[in-house]
């Protein structure tokens, strides 16, 4: 079961006051309420308090991305991509944060702008499952089938549980029969975990086969912000170690991490592979071309720029453990007001609404919709005024089709979450 948003937030404050220092001054009086905030569920003033201390020179990385996943919790992804950006600018390589915005365009519908994110942590780390993943699920929104079941099966190949979109991928197409990754040569592209001793290398194998991902248990080896999930690079032969040139000549492409011992320790080593996207478009035309298809090249539809439009079937991997920061003073970037929500847009192609509660107390509301975001589903909020009072009614998404709208539907109930569908 995921954790609450509420509990995390409670966790975090635990780490992080034990670890990092109070710097004295206006900024951190605002951070230290806006952290009080949090604590008792009240994030809509959470916001306004990081947003002074920004105002009067609070300037970090981790406070902009924090307050960002704030936003977009809270249904505001103008005012996130904002701030992800600005962590981006001090912070340029770190992969959480490129990651994190690439998902908050997604569930935007911005897909070519996610693609962008997602696609530069691939050009820093090839092992990178997640962008795979999600750069599948762009395409399998746009329709373009061939290209997202390419990258479905390389993320599968990486040991993601890209399930559903392999699921929802086999309901309107059939894969290519396309393995890019089984080859093998000279070259090695490679990624590596380190340890002392014989004991904990093995204990890390057995935690990847057990289905953590390779790169999330590098990355608890490297706590800083632009760890690159154990990424080494590309190599000849000769330039490796003799035993792991050896270990991974013999192994194709994406085969399971094997341990080899040398003088430095005991490596975890994987061959994976290099991501070039002009490459893949070129295996996918041969490989129509061969099978005599005609494809009618085509843009991707615009992206619709409403949010409540968004892709329901994204599983949000945006890490929702908000690190409360204690920021060292810098130069003010220019305050920014919270948005009011955007009145629900009355006409829209969409044929079938799910909905998920109808609630007098906005608060009961707000949690219902924490919840379906915390899940992957593009919730938002609903107001309706009647009789009794105003009514906050929470709306899971939008659909095209009733088996679109009932695949949602049953995964609102997995979670042992009400809802209904209304055309």
């Amino acid at each position: 079961m995921m954790k609450t948003f509420h509990a995390i937030l409670i966790t975090s404050i635990v780490l992080f006051l034990s670890a990092h220092s109070v710097y004295a001054g206006d900024p951190q009086i605002h951070i230290d309420r806006g952290n009080k905030y949090l604590i008792n569920d009240r994030p809509f003033a959470a916001v306004e308090e990081f947003k002074l201390a920004i105002e009067k020179g609070a300037h970090d990385a981790i406070l902009f991305r924090n307050l960002s996943i704030i936003l977009y919790d809270l249904g505001f992804p103008d005012e996130a991509i904002d701030y992800m950006n600005r962590a981006l600018s001090i912070s340029p390589y770190a992969n959480s944060f490129q990651m994190e915005l690439g998902i908050i365009y997604l569930a935007k519908a911005d897909y070519l702008k996610a693609r962008e994110q997602f696609m530069e942590v691939l050009q820093r780390n090839p092992g990178f499952s997640n962008a795979y993943y999600y750069i599948g699920e762009s395409f399998y929104r746009t329709k373009e089938y061939d290209m997202a079941w390419m990258f479905a099966e390389t993320a599968k190949q990486l040991k993601h549980k890209s399930s559903s979109l392999i699921h929802r991928l086999k309901n309107v197409s059939e894969s290519p029969d396309i393995q890019i990754w089984d080859k093998s040569g000279e070259s090695l592209l490679i990624r590596q975990i380190l340890v002392d001793t014989r004991s904990r290398a093995d204990e890390l194998v057995k935690r990847i086969h057990e289905g953590e991902l390779f790169e999330d248990v590098a990355n608890e080896m490297d706590k800083t912000l632009n760890s690159v999930g154990g990424f080494l690079g590309h190599f000849k032969q000769s330039e490796l170690h003799p035993k792991i040139s050896k270990a991974l000549s013999q192994r194709k492409v994406f085969s399971d991490p094997v341990i080899v011992e040398t003088e430095l320790g005991f490596h975890i080593v994987q061959r994976i592979l290099p991501f070039h996207f002009e490459s893949w478009k070129q295996t996918l035309a041969d490989y129509r071309k061969s099978k005599d298809v005609k494809v009618v090249s085509a843009q991707a539809p615009p992206p619709d720029k409403s949010s409540d439009n968004a892709a329901p079937f994204v599983e949000s991997k945006i890490t929702k453990n908000v690190t409360l920061v204690n920021n060292k003073p810098g130069t003010p970037p220019e305050p920014a007001a919270v948005k009011k929500p955007a009145p629900a847009r009355t006409t829209s192609k969409k044929k079938y609404l799910v909905f998920s509660g109808a609630f007098s107390e906005e608060k009961h509301a707000i949690q219902r919709n924490k919840k379906l975001r915390s899940i992957g589903l593009a919730s938002y909020i609903h107001q309706q005024q009647d009789k009794k009072g105003m009514i906050h009614m929470v709306i899971a998404g939008k659909f095209d089709s009733l088996r679109e709208a009932q695949e949602a539907g049953k995964d609102i109930s997995s979670h042992g979450l009400d809802y209904f569908i209304s055309r």
